[in-house]
């Protein structure tokens, strides 16, 4: 009877944790043409805070297919993307080198956290990148350009 039982509830466990990872991966889609024409400004992050000054919060922008472009707190970055489904990964970004003092920091946690990227999902106005390990590590808002 015991025997019986646990093996239920194994089994109801491992049933339930199957669907909520199969609604999971349901869920996350980031279509390409919804990125477009947007300047997704970072609302949150794993791991830091934001500046406090408008004009100092990273963001991103998606120019064209495969083409991405943006600011990291000081310097303006550019380089490419590839986006599959909900799968993406940011080719080596080129960046200019200026030194800023109030936003070093944050610039080199940003950049890291962008190179940690393996999913991305999109909701009505928000943008949300994933590690490989399913932990969301950057959050966006669009803005229209």
């Amino acid at each position: 009877m015991f025997i019986s039982r646990a093996l239920a509830i194994f089994f109801l466990v491992f049933t339930l944790s199957a669907c909520q990872q199969e609604q999971r991966d349901e869920n996350l889609s980031l279509p390409v043409e919804t990125l477009k024409n947007v300047r997704w400004q970072l609302e949150s992050a794993q791991g830091f805070s934001l500046p406090n000054k408008t004009e100092l919060i990273p963001f991103i922008e998606f120019i064209e297919t495969g083409k991405v472009s943006g600011f990291t707190g000081c310097n303006r970055f550019q380089g490419g993307v590839n986006i599959d489904d909900s799968t993406i990964q940011f080719a080596p970004l080129a960046m200019s080198k200026r030194y800023c003092m109030e936003t070093a920091e944050i610039e080199s946690l940003f950049v890291q956290a962008l190179e940690q990227v393996a999913q991305g999902h999109i909701t009505e106005n928000t943008l949300t990148f994933y590690d490989q390990n399913d932990k969301a590590v950057l959050t966006f808002v669009g803005q229209s350009r």
